[in-house]
């Protein structure tokens, strides 16, 4: 469909770039995989796709590395499959990582074009979620010393191509004006254990969007995450800058989490570097409530790999249900496990 606007010509004769560049934060142990011996994975990346990709330098201390993939929508989400494939392979071969069959792409987006990512009502992700089968979330939170969120694609790596492809049709047609946008960079752990500039206040938090009928058991969707506002009250960041994610997970999901002899939990707790707690189980609930304490970053590297465990024993539990199901086609679904999170400061 085709727009004109005769009082706008100078406008209209602005050509479109037709090329993107999406950054993403990536582990560096994902960065070797991709990098590969002597490069060659990184190459045969760029030769497969045609996209220009780089891997940032790798900073002593730093957990994290950034990649950053340019050229048109096509050769720029074709890129991010091969990425992802190349991360799944490996850890699959090395049964690490929870041996997910999904993961998590953590995407860079200037804090100014959120608003066209999110959508008004959230329309823009609910479109995204429903063309990609991915899950995504959009953090509240601008990452420390930039002007930069992130938005966490969570799916198996055709749907995490689908997403960035649709991610960035938006950001094609609404480019970025901002000139002084901030790049973030991965500090030293030192910085988050020393400097309170790192624990940043955020603006009214804006929620993730849930897709339609999501808590309803559909197959194609994975383990709800529902994450709710509350509004900040006291002192100013300054003093007690300290912010809290709450995570309900129902009993039936939370050994996944914790893990035998709580090794998955502290492995969670080792690579994000947030303090996490999980409540002692109550007779009389249905729900274990998680609670995640650390930074911007660390909260939201804790959650996306909760999120990667869960929606692995929900992958598995539908498996179970389906096998049931040709046994007994009489017998209706029961709903999947809903998981509630809230986001607040103390």
């Amino acid at each position: 469909m085709s727009h004109s606007n005769s009082n706008n010509s100078t406008t209209s004769s602005i050509p479109v770039d037709p090329n993107v560049s999406i950054r993403a934060i990536i582990t560096t142990k994902e960065a070797g995989v991709i990098i590969g011996r002597e490069g060659k994975n990184v190459t045969k990346i760029r030769e497969e796709s045609g996209a220009k990709v780089t891997v940032s330098e790798h900073v002593p201390g730093t957990l994290d590395r950034i990649i950053t993939v340019a050229g048109d929508i096509d050769t720029v989400s074709k890129a991010f499959l091969l990425v992802s494939e190349r991360i799944v392979i490996e850890f699959e071969k090395e049964r690490q990582l929870f041996e997910r069959e999904r993961l998590s792409l953590r995407i860079l987006i200037p804090d100014t074009r959120m608003g066209s990512i999110i959508g008004k009502g959230g329309s823009k992700i609910k479109e995204i979620q429903e063309i990609s089968n991915a899950y995504i979330i959009a953090s509240e939170e601008i990452l420390p010393n930039s002007t930069e969120r992130t938005v966490i694609i969570n799916g198996t790596v055709q749907a995490i191509k689908l997403a960035i492809y649709n991610i960035g049709i938006i950001l094609r047609e609404n480019p970025d004006r901002n000139l002084n946008t901030i790049y973030y960079k991965p500090m030293p752990l030192s910085f988050y254990q020393n400097s309170l500039s790192a624990l940043s206040y955020s603006l009214p938090y804006t929620p993730p969007i849930i897709p339609p009928n999501y808590a309803a058991s559909s197959a194609s969707y994975p383990v709800p995450l529902y994450i709710n506002s509350t509004p900040m009250n006291g002192p100013p960041p300054s003093i007690s800058p300290h912010p809290i994610q709450q995570i309900y997970v129902p009993n039936e999901l939370i050994g996944c989490v914790i893990g035998k002899q709580g090794d998955c939990i502290k492995r969670i707790r080792n690579i994000s570097g947030s303090q996490i707690k999980i409540a002692e189980p109550n007779p009389n609930i249905t729900e274990r409530l998680i609670t995640i304490t650390g930074n911007a970053e660390t909260n939201n590297v804790a959650i996306y790999m909760i999120l990667s465990r869960l929606e692995n024993e929900r992958n598995k539990l539908m498996k179970q249900k389906q096998q049931k199901q040709q046994l007994s086609p009489s017998q209706s679904p029961s709903s999947s496990p809903a998981i509630t999170t809230s986001a607040h400061h103390r």
